[in-house]
């Protein structure tokens, strides 16, 4: 069962970019698993195990879906993208999703 978060999808990568950028990618990775205990859904299941997890902000067309035991490399291709870029390259479409490509270790922008 994935977590659905609802916030600004902005400040949330802010976050996890600021929090990776820290000592250790391990301080994101905690803000990410805490996110997903906060789901009651989600409150029994063990933080060692990855849960997909989806923030979608309100009072934007971004949507983001990462896994919460998410790669150091996945968190900075995160910080490095362009995220006015990616909605404007979307413009007819209602939402623009951020998901992580592991195979191409790329973060891939789609749009439903």
């Amino acid at each position: 069962m994935a977590a659905v978060v609802t916030a600004a999808v902005v400040p949330f990568i802010q976050t996890i970019a600021t929090k990776a950028a820290e000592e250790t990618y391990d301080a994101a990775r905690a803000v990410v698993r805490q996110l997903v205990r906060k789901d009651k859904h989600e409150a029994d299941r063990s933080t060692s195990s990855s849960s997909p997890l989806l923030v979608e902000d309100p009072s934007s067309r971004l949507s983001l879906y990462m896994a919460t035991d998410v790669s150091d490399e996945a968190i900075r291709a995160l910080a490095r993208l362009d995220l006015d870029a990616a909605t404007k390259a979307f413009p007819d479409k209602t939402r623009v999703r951020l998901v992580w490509n592991a195979a191409a270790a790329t973060r891939d922008v789609r749009s439903d």
